[in-house]
């Protein structure tokens, strides 16, 4: 379960060519689909979270020999798509995936999912020689807050609401829409002098 094409279509083309799985492993194109497929008896099924769109009313199935892989769990796993898909597979065990946590403080993905089976941090990654290494080099256009105490006292508020799950992703969602401001014209213009 994942919750981009192309990550569904990379993972579906892995297990392919690994030897796991084959061209006829279903992807499901639909809600209504999924919903007929996760009746049937396939070994492996891929899907995107956004299939779970149609209202549960009772269990897709009631299995509880299905395990749910959620890559990039930290973007979708809290919201309605993730409820329906818990509704429609209530016996179904889930492990989620993520290398990216949101917030300093995140425990969402931990919450939903339980605690960490294993962790495989960037460090060790550069180790095996995975991944290259990293360097970042602080410097360029700066945003400029105005108060240095701004997240912690963001964090503190969103603790003292007590928020839903589905409350806490949509917050998550809003607050890390700093698209436009990241990206204006001025802020982009002294960026591209910088690097030049």
């Amino acid at each position: 379960m994942t919750d981009r094409e192309d990550l569904d279509e990379q993972i579906w083309r892995t297990f392919i060519g690994c030897g796991v799985s084959d061209e006829k492993t279903p992807r499901v194109a639909s809600g209504k689909e999924l919903q007929e497929t996760l009746r049937g008896n396939h070994r492996f099924v891929f899907s995107l979270i956004h299939k779970f769109n149609q209202p549960v009313t009772a269990p897709y199935s009631e299995r509880d020999d299905i395990i749910v892989i959620s890559d990039e769990a930290h973007r979708t796993q809290a919201g309605k798509f993730a409820r329906n898909m818990r509704l429609a597979l209530p016996n179904a065990s889930f492990l989620g995936f993520t290398g990216t946590p949101l917030f300093k403080h995140d425990e969402l993905t931990r919450r939903i999912f339980g605690s960490y089976i294993s962790r495989y941090d960037f460090k060790r990654s550069e180790e095996d020689q995975s991944t290259v290494r990293l360097v970042y080099e602080n410097r360029g256009e700066k945003l400029g807050l105005a108060r240095l105490d701004l997240n912690d006292r963001i964090a503190a508020k969103i603790e003292e609401a007590e928020l839903n799950p589905d409350q806490e992703a949509l917050l998550e969602r809003l607050l890390g829409q700093d698209y436009e401001v990241i990206t204006a014209d001025d802020r982009l213009d002294k960026l591209a002098d910088d690097f030049v």
